[in-house]
């Protein structure tokens, strides 16, 4: 008999997450056979009359009212933190994947219990999307999951970029600005300013570990204007293709999208040193 995983039509969140985790990491399970029942009094109906935890290579995850049905009375738990627990329970898994799919569940529990109904563009958040993309593609279930896989893979990408991002920036170094408190880091992670922001810096220096991207990145609500410091720049090495955003508060050189452009020569602490109170 083929491993095969039983959740409710149209999925939620939840049980995208849930079914996501067990074909990462459940063995035998992989490429299991998703099937697809509708819920109702005592957890709905059976696949093939297989009551849940019948059979080894039946999983059942949001129905049946199983281990993995958090309908059943599981008031601080989802589908996926259940299976999630399980999942830690039965197999070993490293220290980066632990965190990352930690942070995962957590908002999708936070999700499936409501928590963000209220936040301002929710109509934007993922269960929307899933929501829209089912009715445009004629209620198919399987299609909504294969959706929501390639998102939980792409999210599982960027929760361990944030993880490698927030290791870099412990080795910052941090100095007070014309503007406020600011930071330098050396970091391969778009995005690692998103950490500076959030503990209260206004503007963060980032250069790649190849020095091939250099640049100053500030808090989009702060009163940062580095048009001096492009000035600046421009006299001390013009042949560097530096750019100056129109917001002010972005001056970039090199990177993935500038390819071809002449890198700065200018170390962290030089350019520390333009924006220094």
């Amino acid at each position: 008999m083929r491993p095969t995983i039983v959740t409710h039509v149209r999925p939620h969140l939840d049980e995208i997450c849930a079914l996501w985790i067990i074909q990462k990491f459940w063995t035998h399970f992989d490429d299991a056979d998703i099937e697809f029942v509708r819920t109702g009094p005592s957890g709905g109906e059976r696949w093939q009359n297989f009551e849940p935890e019948e059979n080894p290579f039946v999983i059942y995850v949001g129905v049946g009212q199983g281990k993995f049905d958090e309908h059943k009375g599981d008031m601080d738990d989802c589908a996926a933190s259940l299976v999630w627990t399980e999942t830690l329970e039965k197999y070993h898994i490293g220290k980066g994947d632990k965190m990352a799919i930690s942070r995962l569940v957590e908002y999708v529990k936070g999700e499936d219990m409501g928590q963000f109904l209220k936040e301002k563009n929710h109509e934007f958040a993922i269960p929307t999307i899933l929501s829209g993309f089912y009715v445009d593609n004629n209620k198919d279930s399987l299609a909504v999951y294969g959706l929501g896989k390639q998102i939980m893979n792409a999210l599982y990408i960027e929760m361990m970029k944030r993880i490698s991002a927030e290791r870099d920036w412990e080795g910052r170094v941090e100095f007070e600005s014309i503007w406020g408190p600011a930071a330098a880091v050396v970091s391969d992670i778009p995005g690692v300013e998103r950490i500076a922001y959030e503990k209260g810096f206004v503007l963060v220096i980032i250069h790649n570990q190849a020095k091939t991207f250099h640049g100053f990145r500030a808090d989009p609500e702060s009163a940062v204007d580095l048009t001096k410091a492009a000035m600046r720049i421009e006299q001390i090495e013009p042949e560097a293709d530096w750019f100056l955003h129109q917001s002010k508060r972005m001056l970039l050189c090199g990177g993935e999208i500038a390819k071809g452009s002449q890198t700065s020569e200018l170390s962290l602490s030089q350019l520390s040193d333009l924006v220094k109170k």
